[in-house]
């Protein structure tokens, strides 16, 4: 690692020859544990989102964030069907030396997450509003805050970086 955190690390979710679990689908009739459903809003709306809550942590101890960003296909307000790709990530960051928050929100069939513009998106600043609520509310390591996503999401996670460059040092 570069950065000077000596608990840096990369996760690996289509290894399966490392054991890791590869990725797939997940239904509403998952494995929902450690996960709880919330919102957010603001004047424009209101998204839902899925917290994936790590186990096994000691008292007081700090777990990284990792932000999940679906792709168009998962777009809607159940609150679950976000959640399709994210089987590997979910199953090795719930425990162990991954352990991890996943933070998933989900915006409607009408938003994008990324602009093209200096504003963000109204479903863009919904998801700052949640990652920055979770972040105060849970106990997240706020240096190390990781952005991923599928799709529409992959550009997603570039609008996010791009808006919000210092996101660890928000809470």
């Amino acid at each position: 690692p570069t950065s000077g955190y000596e608990n840096d690390w990369i996760l690996v979710l289509d290894d399966t020859s490392k054991g890791y679990n590869a990725p797939g689908l997940v239904s509403p009739g998952a494995d929902l544990a450690g996960s709880v459903a919330g919102s957010v809003s603001d004047s424009t709306g209101t998204i839902p989102y899925r917290l994936f809550r790590p186990s096994g942590l000691a008292a007081g101890q700090k777990a990284p964030l990792i932000l999940f960003l679906h792709g168009v296909g998962d777009s809607g307000t159940d609150n679950l069907k976000q959640l399709e790709w994210m089987t590997g990530l979910v199953n090795n960051t719930r425990s162990g030396q991954f352990a991890a928050y996943v933070l998933a929100p989900q915006i409607d069939t009408h938003s994008w997450f990324q602009s093209f513009t200096d504003t963000p998106t109204p479903a863009m600043a919904l998801t700052i509003k949640a990652l920055q609520q979770v972040m105060a509310s849970e106990n997240v390591d706020t240096s190390r805050i990781y952005v991923t996503g599928t799709s529409m999401g992959g550009m997603g996670a570039w609008d996010i970086l791009y808006r919000e460059p210092n996101i660890d040092r928000k809470s």
